[in-house]
């Protein structure tokens, strides 16, 4: 039974992963990011058929044959079909299975397809503290000090005192409050600003105050960098022991320094 569920969600995971590498890039805006998401969703949920379970889809259907979770529902013929996709063996392992057994596969697999559907389609790239979506598509530079202190500083506190110094920290806190000045007395600043949406750059947004408050723009980019993107970080150390030889044993080699530089 494990065997057919396993082969019957593996090309979700695939598809999932697809999602999310693309995601990753560096340049990739979080109105993008919610495309891909939106594009995962709907691909899942027309590959297992997923609908949602309103009165009117349900309407005359015969409850025996469909399988049902929170809102939404999949017929079991779907989900069969689903299963014969992934092969004749994966079929045959399934046609092999008691009755009772090819229930709780079928129950299982759209239990992870409606899983998916479900949540991923609630995600959103801001929230509040109630976990509901913001009602801006990003924090403004018009926000009172005090709002940024306790709803973006506070909550990362404890993980920034582990690579940053009291003094740091107390910096970030210091530009906030003098970037809000600045967004009050420049008025070709607050222009530029209140032109920026969720489709503009990280740089581009930043490029505005020309490299002033550097500690509050590391801040905030580690904010934005909702999806790290360890491709890089692995490119890294695939060139690392590329390089290494048995006169480069040193992981701090300046040599190695260098070459890592160079690419």
């Amino acid at each position: 039974m494990w065997w057919v569920i396993a082969a019957a969600i593996s090309p979700l995971f695939d598809r999932i992963a697809i999602t999310f590498t693309k995601i990753q890039a560096r340049n990739i805006v979080i109105s993008q990011q919610r495309q891909e998401m939106s594009k995962l969703v709907a691909d899942i949920a027309a590959g297992l058929d997923i609908r949602p379970a309103t009165n009117e889809a349900l309407e005359g259907v015969d409850s025996l044959t469909i399988i049902t979770r929170s809102n939404w529902f999949i017929l079991k013929d779907s989900v069969v079909m689903h299963i014969q996709n992934q092969g004749s063996w994966v079929r045959d392992l399934y046609n092999a299975l008691s009755y009772t057994d090819k229930q709780t596969t079928l129950k299982e697999i759209t239990i992870f397809g409606i899983s998916i559907v479900a949540n991923v389609s609630q995600v959103q790239a801001e929230r509040d503290s109630n976990n509901n979506a913001r009602e801006l598509e990003a924090p403004p530079v018009k926000i009172r000090p005090a709002a940024f202190i306790q709803d973006m500083l506070d909550p990362y506190r404890a993980h920034l005192s582990k690579h940053w110094s009291q003094q740091h920290i107390d910096d970030v806190e210091k530009e906030y409050r003098q970037l809000r000045a600045v967004y009050d007395n420049e008025p070709h600043v607050a222009k530029a600003f209140d032109q920026h949406d969720e489709n503009t750059f990280f740089n581009d947004a930043w490029d505005v105050v020309k490299g002033r408050f550097s500690g509050l723009r590391q801040f905030c980019g580690g904010l934005a960098t909702t999806f790290p993107n360890m491709a890089a970080i692995e490119s890294d150390f695939s060139m690392v022991k590329w390089e290494k030889n048995d006169t480069r044993t040193s992981l701090t080699s300046l040599a190695l320094v260098g070459i890592m530089q160079a690419k």
